[in-house]
């Protein structure tokens, strides 16, 4: 086959020497001839053409080709979705508390375009204010174990109309508690009174070392390693005589993706559970992908997330060109 498009194509080129002669090219004598050659010639490098091509269907059907003409396999492992993640915050008066040791974060949100005030009572005592504005959200430390904290959200400057109330109530007991954000794990502990204690953690196994001292507080390391079991002992004082309470910590080893809401921001966490890298991808109320971050885990702080809109997260093990 391939004999038969040299020799096609050599006819053509003698043809052409024959009928087109440069010299007399563009004169009154040849024009005629000229423009009939032309189609002549069109036509003979169409049927080259066709024989080209029909020659590369049968190589490449005769598995001829070579590896450069194959498509990679990365480009099809670079569309596999590791993880997905919807969120759509509630689209409303909202209030809530996050608690981290020594500080509490406490946010809200009126739910709309317009300003609110936030008041707070605690132990039944009269209400004073805590805050003003759409949204917003604050990190106190005088919440104390046991202590009723009741809020009220109002609409405007003013007490006259509830838009929404929360109460808070945190037990008085020894507590430890453990919070993902991407690349740090926030560790918080208490003993329940105002007297000192000892935390004790252990790692897969291993003889238990001091992580911290103290009544409470709260620490973001960022070594804690999915599919790795950790335990944590609190003790009364500064022996290991009275166990107070312990915790077991152990992330999964798998892609995931998470949010924390402050108000105003919201905390988006993701991890490929792995070493490799990955890429983060979100749409808005069904609308197309754009990247968001890259990495193989890590947190990040947006204002952009608004209630009532439906954001879909999706983590990739690899950059891609035109995410589905």
């Amino acid at each position: 086959m391939k004999i038969g498009v040299q020799a096609r194509k050599a006819r053509c080129e003698t043809w052409s020497d024959e009928q087109v002669n440069p010299l007399t090219r563009g004169t009154g004598e040849f024009r005629g001839g000229g423009r009939g050659a032309g189609r002549s010639a069109r036509l003979c490098a169409i049927g080259v053409l066709g024989a080209a091509l029909a020659f590369a269907a049968a190589v490449a059907a005769t598995g001829l080709a070579s590896s450069g003409d194959q498509r990679p396999e990365d480009s099809v492992a670079s569309k596999r979705l590791l993880a997905s993640y919807t969120l759509t915050q509630p689209k409303g008066p909202r209030i809530d508390a996050k608690w981290f040791g020594t500080r509490t974060a406490i946010s809200w949100s009126t739910g709309s375009s317009h300003s609110g005030s936030l008041y707070l009572s605690a132990a039944g005592k009269r209400e004073r204010l805590f805050g003003r504005g759409r949204v917003g959200s604050q990190r106190v430390r005088w919440i104390a174990p046991g202590v009723r904290y009741v809020f009220h959200l109002y609409a405007g400057s003013s007490k006259r109309r509830v838009l929404t109330s929360f109460t808070l109530s945190l037990p008085k007991r020894p507590r430890i508690d453990a919070k993902w954000f991407g690349v740090s794990t926030a560790i918080s502990w208490r003993t329940g009174s105002g007297r000192s204690g000892s935390l004790y953690f252990s790692q897969g196994g291993k003889p238990e070392r001091l992580f911290a001292r103290g009544s409470r507080g709260s620490q973001r390391v960022s070594w804690i390693q999915p599919g790795i079991r950790y335990v944590f002992h609190l003790y009364a004082g500064r022996s290991k005589k009275r166990l107070l309470t312990s915790y077991t910590l152990l992330q999964q080893k798998r892609p995931r993706i998470g949010t924390a809401w402050f108000g105003a921001i919201t905390t988006i966490s993701w991890s490929t559970g792995s070493r490799r890298a990955g890429s983060l991808y979100v749409s808005q109320d069904g609308g197309r992908l754009r990247l968001l971050a890259r990495g193989t885990r890590n947190s990040l702080r947006v204002r952009w997330i608004t209630p009532g809109t439906r954001y879909v997260f999706k983590l990739y093990d690899a950059p891609i060109s035109s995410p589905a």
